[in-house]
């Protein structure tokens, strides 16, 4: 027992997967002061239990450690599950009941005012049509409203009147780290952008709306979900709202802020290494983590950059975009690690991969010092068997979000051929090869499907994709190891392996009871697990009614 005090609650008659280094299995665990003071069975914890402890019967479920979300954006998701139309498949079938939801917020919207509809990744595949709405579409059911379709956050699909009201005409140029698309016969904008986010005049929310949302949405799509702490990027008006919830005791799970650094401007970054800050400032509910630097976009914008070009696409010889060039990226990369701060360079393209994994070889060639640099989306895609030992050689910590090969898995040969798929969420090589991987839902809000756990942990052991197929089966892993992306490994990746990540004595009580055995139930059932309880630091957050 941690202390000779007596704890305030036990779980007892369950089955508690500790995901300890011994993968112990017990009965029963005790909490007090928002700790972990015993992990053993029914008797052991009733034993040192006083008549004040609350006594919670699990009635043989089981209970793990709380879950971490390594990268997401959780005001930008939430904003987006709040204001935004929906105009993801499932629910929606085909472009006319995309068009129908977006008539209908039309008509509570005044003339002007920009609507702006989230998709999920490659909805022009999963629609009926096999396409996106054309602009045509758009216009048809909002004549006189901006409307923006975000293919995440990397594709804009703008009708005219979002066109107009953004100035983009034949002539605009593209912006540093974007691309417009064109007519090929007239040069004429589609309407379709790639990286482009920047320049749309898209109104900002409010900062007590973001607040609010991020109080009230956090608890239904994160806590609900078994999470206990996400690790997100956040601009400065989100992390002045964590702060302020904080303050006021409302902050609804463990946040770790992780700084987005501009691409034309490195204020912030600059800011950080003045200011000597270090990842780990703050307590155990809010600390500052590590710094996200981009490389290039992503794949379902068709925007990582590649060394050989996409197939199938409207434009020949095409390979992504690189939104930041080497030197820049090599000097960015130095300074943060000579400042002692984390890095968590964003690389999904072969090319994008290898640039950042020189960046840090070079910075850890003139300060070889102890360090636990990122590398987001590494072993989603183009993951070659050379770049996996590269990585283990830096002692870099990938973080992937294997919810997408349920999403993208089915159009990654259509697009970069047979040899590029056969690197695709190298999870089973990634382990084998002694790499930490962490796992996370990157959610904006086209894929809420990645917010949950239950859901990815299936896709990691099945290798299923939305149609149905099983990419690379070779490369599944057990749930044991899919659970530890969650749980050890995250907490690993963010210097917290003493604290969380498994139920051990002295560690934070960050706990979850679920509704099925995880670990004895039909692989396929995996997905449908529902959490029955959340707790953090001692205190049940959620109940499932």
């Amino acid at each position: 027992m941690l202390t000779n005090e007596k704890p305030e609650i036990a779980f007892f008659n369950g089955k508690i997967v500790t995901l300890d280094a011994s993968d112990m299995i017990a009965t029963a665990v005790a909490i007090r002061n928002g700790r972990v003071v015993e992990v053993g069975s029914d008797e052991e914890v009733k034993r040192i239990c006083s008549r004040e402890t609350s006594l919670i019967d699990l009635k043989g479920r089981a209970m793990l450690p709380g879950f971490i979300d390594s990268h997401t954006h959780l005001g930008a998701a939430l904003l987006s599950f709040r204001y935004y139309v929906d105009g993801r498949c499932p629910p929606n079938k085909s472009v006319i009941d995309v068009q129908e939801r977006i008539e209908q917020r039309v008509k509570a919207t005044p003339k002007g005012n920009w609507i702006i509809t989230n998709m999920s990744i490659f909805a022009d595949a999963k629609l009926a049509e096999k396409r996106y709405p054309t602009r045509e579409e758009l216009d048809a059911v909002a004549p006189e409203h901006p409307v923006v379709l975000l293919s995440t956050a990397h594709t804009q699909i703008l009708n005219t009147c979002a066109l107009r009201s953004a100035g983009i005409v034949k002539e605009t140029l593209d912006p540093p780290e974007g691309k417009i698309e064109r007519d090929e016969t007239t040069g004429e904008p589609t309407g379709v952008l790639r990286e482009c986010n920047k320049i749309l005049p898209l109104s900002q929310f409010t900062y007590d709306q973001l607040k609010e949302t991020i109080r009230d949405g956090a608890s239904e799509y994160w806590v609900k979900q078994g999470i206990t702490m996400v690790c997100s990027f956040a601009d400065s008006r989100e992390f002045r709202a964590y702060q302020e919830l904080l303050n006021e005791g409302g902050l609804p799970l463990r946040i770790r802020a992780m700084s987005p650094d501009p691409l034309n401007e490195h204020g912030l970054l600059m800011g950080l290494v003045k200011l000597g800050i270090l990842p780990g400032l703050g307590n155990h509910w809010l600390k500052i983590g590590g710094v996200k630097i981009y490389t290039d976009g992503a794949f379902m914008g068709f925007s990582a950059a590649t060394y050989d070009p996409y197939l199938n696409m409207s434009v020949s010889d095409y390979h992504g975009i690189f939104r930041r060039d080497p030197r820049t990226l090599d000097e960015l990369v130095l300074k943060a690690h000579n400042s002692g701060l984390q890095i968590c360079i964003h690389a999904i393209g072969d090319k994008a991969q290898d640039l950042a994994l020189n960046a840090y070889e070079n910075a850890l060639r003139e300060n070889p010092r102890s360090h636990r640099h990122r590398i987001e989306h590494l072993g989603n895609l183009m993951t070659s068997q050379d770049r996996i030992r590269r990585a283990k050689a830096l002692g870099i910590v990938p973080v992937t979000t294997i919810e997408w090969l349920y999403a993208y898995g089915d159009f990654v040969e259509l697009y970069l051929g047979p040899k590029r798929k056969a690197q695709s969420f190298l999870l089973r090589s990634m382990i084998d090869a002694g790499l930490t991987p962490a796992n996370c839902s990157d959610c904006r809000g086209a894929e809420p499907l990645s917010i949950n756990p239950f859901f990815s942990i299936w896709c990691a052991v099945t290798r299923q994709t939305y149609f149905g197929k099983r990419l690379i089966p070779d490369e599944a892993i057990s749930v044991r190891e899919a659970l530890r992306l969650y749980t050890r490994n995250a907490a690993y990746c963010n210097f917290e392996e003493e604290l969380m990540g498994s139920i051990e004595t002295g560690k934070l009580a960050d706990l979850i009871v679920i509704s099925r055995d995880i670990l004895t139930i039909p692989e396929n059932e995996i997905k449908d697990i529902k959490v029955d309880m959340t707790i953090i630091d001692g205190k049940i957050v959620y109940q499932r009614q």
